[in-house]
């Protein structure tokens, strides 16, 4: 024998309501407090745990106030039968949705009795005769692209014949269906029917209706060709990288130099008179065919005589190498000290 819930906090409530299997707490309390004139809210925020009466509604104080037994009513309330297979369930959570069946067996079951399986898009064939599914989009039963081939061939001859028989008789030829390639039965009325079948006509309302596929996205632009390496016009020397636009001719500050020498002595020999002589380059050593100062040479114009370094201005000895083409005067710098010595006595003051 069970005993009633009781709870000396909760009051039981005058009139009572018959709980239906499965319809969970919430259904239970909305329908308890209608019955006793009282606000659903008000009633589920009563039976919720004292003092501050927050959170969920509690099963003891639920049955107390229904007036039943605790253990009945949370059975009945949260307890569901499977629709497909009749199994209890036992609900998960007090509100919310219940669940209608027990597996996904069952739940397939049920979908497929709503939304039964088409089976007229598993066809054979019209070529080979094996079964396939047909895709979304597709138009005919054709399983590969060999079958596809075959009854592409199939319909050029069939074009061909028909225009010669229409050719030699007077008569019309009998029309054909656009999607499965069959003769059309005759019509009585004066029906300007195109398809053999219904089946044939949605197929030729969806392939009017059907978007087309967006096209592909064009290819990433490729690469450009690398630029074949430059080399100083003085050195031979590769170029380092630069901006695609520049014009740079030589490797370095040294190079443009020499470079910029060499074409202001070919503009002056072209722009004085011929009577004039021309300018005499500036001394410089001996360089081997290889090095860069023999290329700068090679621009100079030809001298017919050796040039002969001068001597120092203060010592009168032999002015180091590679001083031709400096504005060097002394040969060291000793020699540079007495030179500004002399020039700052003979200064007036």
């Amino acid at each position: 024998m069970t005993s009633l819930a009781s709870d000396t906090d909760v009051a039981r409530l005058p009139f009572k309501v018959r709980p239906q299997r499965g319809e969970g707490a919430a259904s239970f309390i909305t329908r308890l407090a209608q019955a006793n004139h009282l606000p659903p809210a008000y009633l589920r925020k009563y039976l919720t745990e004292p003092p501050l009466h927050r959170g969920k509604p509690t099963w003891p104080r639920i049955a107390a106030a229904a007036g039943r037994d605790l253990t009945d009513l949370q059975l009945i309330l949260n307890t569901v039968e499977c629709k497909e297979c009749g199994a209890p369930i036992q609900a998960k959570s007090m509100f919310g949705p219940k669940p209608l069946t027990c597996s996904r067996a069952c739940r397939q079951k049920r979908y497929r009795k709503r939304y039964p399986a088409s089976e007229w898009r598993r066809e054979p064939c019209r070529i080979c005769g094996k079964l396939m599914k047909m895709q979304i989009g597709q138009r005919r039963p054709l399983c590969s692209s060999a079958c596809r081939r075959t009854a592409y061939l199939e319909r050029q001859q069939r074009k061909q014949q028909v225009a010669e028989v229409s050719s030699n008789t007077e008569g019309d030829s009998p029309p054909a269906c656009p999607i499965c390639e069959g003769p059309l039965a005759p019509s009585t009325t004066k029906s300007r029917r195109r398809t053999c079948s219904q089946r044939c006509r949605q197929s030729a309302y969806r392939w009017r209706t059907t978007p087309p596929r967006p096209p592909r996205p064009p290819a990433p632009p490729r690469k450009p060709a690398p630029t074949p390496a430059r080399t100083c016009e003085i050195c031979e020397q590769p170029l380092p990288p630069g901006h695609g636009r520049s014009r740079r001719r030589t490797c370095s500050a040294r190079c443009r130099q020499r470079a910029y020498r060499s074409s202001e002595e070919q503009r002056a020999q072209q722009a004085a008179p011929a009577t004039t002589p021309s300018p005499v380059p500036l001394p410089g050593p001996a360089a081997s065919p290889n090095t860069a100062g023999a290329r700068a040479d090679a621009l100079a114009p030809a001298r017919n005589e050796p040039l002969e370094t001068p001597p120092c201005p203060v010592c009168s000895g032999p002015m180091p190498e590679g001083s031709r083409r400096s504005q060097r005067r002394t040969c060291s710098q000793r020699c540079r000290q007495k030179a500004y010595r002399r020039r700052k006595a003979t200064q007036p003051r």
